[in-house]
């Protein structure tokens, strides 16, 4: 399914002509035949269609076809600064906030107000955006947590293995040196 064409579909005002937009090797595309070329066109209004599409509260499987077809999550607009994630939160539209996440959408853009998506969502008071997000941020924290902890075990593993050594040649040192004086004392 051709997302852009559903979005013009539903919503004639946005800009997108179309017929000017067909299927090249599974991802939107206008006149060149790359992955995901024109996916981040801008429309008369300068929104992209993945905007669009998270404005309207799009199917998730168009939203995740336009992320499929490395449509930029966190392409912000030129007047406003807002961002898809500021658009689905702005709307309550958890299912799209959760799938732009899971696709790299960062929660911490701010936009012309100095408002993240967050902040917006809990303006307009959809807590199942402020749950989806603060979810996210969570397993983001436990991931960086752990990543933390198992650099600090390697680091821990090397600092050992580096005292093993040191302790393993000071050891031989002292050998070498008792057995200079070992002969020193022999020879006097």
């Amino acid at each position: 399914v051709d997302s852009r064409r559903l979005i013009a579909e539903k919503n004639p005002s946005i800009g997108f002509a179309p017929s000017s937009i067909r299927m090249s090797g599974g991802a939107v595309s206008g006149s060149d035949d790359s992955v995901g070329s024109g996916v981040d066109e801008l429309d008369a209004d300068g929104h992209t269609p993945l905007f669009v599409a998270c404005t309207l509260g799009g199917e998730v499987s168009s939203v995740e076809h336009l992320l499929d077809s490395r449509a930029d999550p966190n392409f912000a607009t030129e007047t406003s600064r807002s961002t898809p994630l500021h658009a689905a939160c702005d709307r309550g539209h958890e299912l799209l906030v959760a799938a732009l996440l899971s696709a790299g959408a960062r929660h911490d853009m701010r936009d012309a107000h100095g408002l993240t998506p967050l902040e917006r969502a809990q303006q307009q008071r959809h807590e199942e955006c402020v749950a989806v997000i603060d979810t996210h941020c969570k397993l983001e924290e436990h991931s960086a947590l752990r990543e933390l902890r198992d650099a600090y075990a390697l680091e821990k593993q090397e600092h050992e293995a580096a005292y093993r050594e040191l302790a393993e040649s000071e050891r031989e040192h002292v050998e070498a040196l008792a057995e200079l004086e070992a002969r020193h004392l022999a020879m006097a």
